[in-house]
């Protein structure tokens, strides 16, 4: 019954990887629209790059907190001027 506005995702999950999460989320109906920001260590997520490709966005570790931030109020407002 709760949907989230956005997704805030590690890559480094236990028991499924990000891309493999991020697809299945991208793939199903009910969570397709909702804005996925991916996060990993640098190393991590560049070889990953291919794999991350459905995600609206992906941060570096160490990632600046105004970075971040900037991605969630980005993806935020795109979600309510698509609602209007």
């Amino acid at each position: 019954d709760w949907r989230p506005d956005l997704i805030l995702m590690d890559v480094m999950l236990p028991g499924v990887d990000g891309g493999t999460a991020i697809r299945r989320l991208k793939n199903d109906p009910e969570t397709a629209d909702i804005p996925i920001v991916a996060m990993s260590a640098g190393r991590t997520i560049r070889r990953q790059s291919e794999e991350l490709a459905n995600a609206d966005a992906a941060l570096s570790k160490p990632f600046d907190i105004d970075a971040l931030l900037a991605q969630v109020e980005f993806h935020l407002s795109r979600r309510r001027s698509e609602a209007d």
